[in-house]
């Protein structure tokens, strides 16, 4: 299969963008890039997130009142119809959005939406532009986007399947020194049971789970054989608290390991794995 292969990719993924040693496997992964010819692609952990992480500044550690955005806070802003106050759906805003590609595309309204949308509070906070796609042409240049206003954005395919929506981020190469990384720990693993926090394969959040097209379920997946030993439910028990989910065996899954999803944010999962993506558990059948 190799000598069929002109060019080959890493994917990297949330795994390792919260893990303990993430600085030092960012270096094995710019090792890996410079002495092996191999392309390194970096996927974002949900959808926009590489445009917001290029336009706000993030603190490392979340701390005070909080606002979520289709997520749980304080004070919740929510497309669901489940919030504080409604918000568009991502079919009723227009405005950009960067893909895994590092592309801005533009995004249009499908369906008609009468309420209040982020732009409205900003206008009250500070000296806001009338509409959301004005922001378009204030994007940082210096964060690798462009001065073009939304309406002079391309938005089609050519014949051949080239790409002409938006415009790719303007990408800087800059020379540095080798790093240097630090020996693996081979002592350190996990040890129990251990839950991982993975979604199905065609669930991606709480907009995916109100498709009547996909019928995958909020529920632990584990392998046929360990579901023979746990039964039909079980209580996930976290050193912060625990959840009841309905067990579904999964023929793709061998070996111990059990799969949580997070696709429902009322569920509340992100507060009982915290940054990370793996937890030694405790399995009690209910």
């Amino acid at each position: 299969m190799m000598k069929k292969k002109e060019s080959f990719s890493m994917m990297l993924g949330e795994d390792l963008y919260y893990h303990d040693k993430a600085e030092n496997i960012a270096k094995l992964v710019a090792l890996v890039e410079a002495t092996c010819g191999i392309d390194i692609v970096m996927t974002p952990p949900k959808s926009n997130a590489l445009g917001v992480a290029l336009i706000c500044d993030l603190d490392d550690v979340q701390s005070g009142y909080t606002v979520g955005y289709n997520e749980n806070g304080d004070f919740k802003l929510s497309a669901l119809g489940t919030g504080d106050l409604d918000m568009p759906a991502m079919n009723q805003q227009e405005g950009t959005l960067c893909n895994i590609g590092k592309r801005v595309l533009p995004t249009n309204a499908a369906v008609e939406y009468n309420g209040y949308e982020l732009n409205d509070l900003m206008q009250v906070l500070i000296d806001a532009p009338e509409l959301t796609i004005d922001w378009t042409l204030t994007l940082p240049t210096d964060k690798g986007f462009k001065a073009v206003a939304f309406d002079s954005l391309p938005n089609s395919f050519e014949n051949d399947g080239t790409d002409n929506r938006g415009y790719r981020l303007e990408t800087t190469t800059v020379e540095t020194e080798l790093p240097e990384v630090a020996k693996c720990d081979e002592n350190a693993v996990l040890e129990g049971d251990i839950a991982y926090r993975c979604n199905p394969a065609r669930q991606f959040n709480d907009f995916t789970d109100k498709s009547h097209e996909i019928f995958e379920t909020f529920a632990l997946y584990v392998s046929p054989k360990k579901a023979e030993t746990l039964g039909e439910k079980v209580e996930v028990v976290f050193e912060n608290g625990s959840i009841t989910l309905d067990v579904v065996a999964d023929a793709k899954i061998i070996g111990d390991i059990v799969k949580v999803p997070d696709y429902r944010a009322a569920e509340g999962v992100y507060d009982l794995f915290g940054g990370s993506r793996y937890k030694t558990v405790t399995l009690r059948k209910v």
